[in-house]
């Protein structure tokens, strides 16, 4: 009872392992052989058919060079398919420096976006304290952020010229 059920899981993995290698095969044909696309089913099954009931070699020597052309031309297969997928993995290193590129260029930006929002700012809190002194009060105005109008503003205010007027 043990010895048959060894040998029906023995059978079941060389059944496994037959259909695995029918379906790789049959896969590398239709790569080598296009044309077969159109009508798959019944004209690759009828080449597949051709190296399942293969019978070993003679000493044909047309027999010989077309197993060699066969595999030779598997082997291209291969490497194409390896080459190609080098590639995409290239192209996939490639899109990713190329986002923490852009991103690094981005916080660039927004750094210099900053230093002119600064710039900007500063430029302004002179143009309104000159503009205070320009009036002839020599006194020091405040500056300060409030809220008027559901509008959030930087204002300079003085107490003693009664200026109040937005900056920013």
């Amino acid at each position: 009872m043990e010895n048959q059920v060894k040998r029906q899981q023995s059978q079941e993995t060389e059944d496994i392992v037959e259909s695995t290698l029918r379906e790789i095969v049959s896969d590398e044909l239709q790569k080598m052989q296009p044309s077969l696309v159109v009508n798959q089913r019944n004209i690759v099954s009828r080449n597949n058919d051709v190296i399942w009931e293969f019978d070993g070699l003679h000493l044909e020597n047309s027999t010989e060079t077309a197993s060699e052309e066969l595999m030779l031309e598997m082997q291209r297969l291969l490497y194409e398919d390896l080459r190609e997928e080098l590639i995409r993995r290239e192209l996939e290193f490639f899109e990713k420096e190329d986002e923490y590129l852009a991103q690094a260029v981005l916080e660039n930006m927004n750094l210099n976006d900053n230093q002119l929002n600064l710039n900007f700012l500063k430029s302004r809190l002179g143009e309104v304290h000159m503009d205070h002194l320009n009036r002839g009060c020599k006194a020091t105005p405040s500056f300060c952020m409030q809220a008027m109008f559901n509008l959030n503003a930087l204002f300079i205010q003085c107490e003693v010229c009664d200026t109040f007027e937005i900056v920013i």
